[in-house]
């Protein structure tokens, strides 16, 4: 029986990979080598025409639509200062109005001989009407204002 000990010395004198200098290269891997080391460090990238129309076309769009976004803002933006210049127009107004009501309550005198007349109850019902609807556009106003869009 063959001995182990002369098996491993066999096998570790054999080199485990033999050399390849030995023999000439091909000449198509000599020359691709060379082609290798020679290029230039930045090469030329190459894509097909239609994709790369297709992607100017895509950029064209994004750039398109950008703009369109950028008017819609603005004239939200323009929307909204209008919106806010009427109505501090109508609170203003709406004050000059109470004045005024309550200048000529104070110039009118009833005679006494006059019966003084309360209010009736329609104006009444309709004042709480109006107080009511005056809050909830307060508080849809409010709403508004703390949206994030």
């Amino acid at each position: 029986m063959v001995d182990m000990e002369e098996i491993k010395k066999a096998v570790s004198k054999k080199p485990i990979f033999e050399s390849l200098a030995s023999e000439p290269l091909p000449h198509e891997v000599v020359d691709l080598e060379k082609m290798i080391k020679e290029a230039p460090s930045v090469a030329p990238v190459f894509i097909k025409m239609d994709k790369y129309k297709e992607i100017l076309q895509k950029i064209n769009d994004l750039r398109s639509s950008m703009n369109k976004i950028e008017d819609i803002l603005r004239v939200r933006k323009n929307m909204h200062e209008i919106n806010l210049k009427s109505d501090e127009m109508l609170e203003k107004n709406f004050q000059e109005f109470a004045e005024a009501t309550n200048h000529f309550k104070r110039e009118f005198v009833v005679a006494r001989n006059i019966p003084f007349y309360p209010e009736d109850e329609d104006k009444k019902e309709t004042d709480k009407d109006f107080s009511k609807l005056s809050g909830e556009i307060s508080k849809l106003k409010k709403d508004l204002e703390n949206l994030d869009i």
